[in-house]
């Protein structure tokens, strides 16, 4: 038994995998994707106690950016505002 002198490789991700991947499954590369009807089900472990963390806060100078980025996305339908912040009038 001799040894071959080529090399297998495996696992590798060539450079033309995304066009290949897009032709190979046009419907799944259309517009954007939306999770619907799916409840989430979190494995907490009840042996830790849960701590409460504040928000990070946005630096000032990025402030409208973050603000027209979260309202674009809720425009488009991809985040929703919670309903724990909506406003009663």
């Amino acid at each position: 038994m001799g040894v071959s002198s080529e090399f297998v490789q495996c696992n590798v991700v060539g450079e033309n995998l995304a066009p290949a991947l897009q032709a190979k499954y046009p419907t799944v590369f259309v517009g954007i994707g939306k999770l619907k009807d799916y409840k989430l089900k979190l494995h907490v472990d009840s042996e830790v106690t849960p701590i409460a963390q504040k928000p990070r806060r946005v630096k000032f100078a990025s402030q409208e950016k973050v603000t027209a980025k979260v309202e674009d996305l809720i425009a488009k339908d991809i985040v929703v505002y919670p309903a724990c912040f909506m406003k009663l009038d």
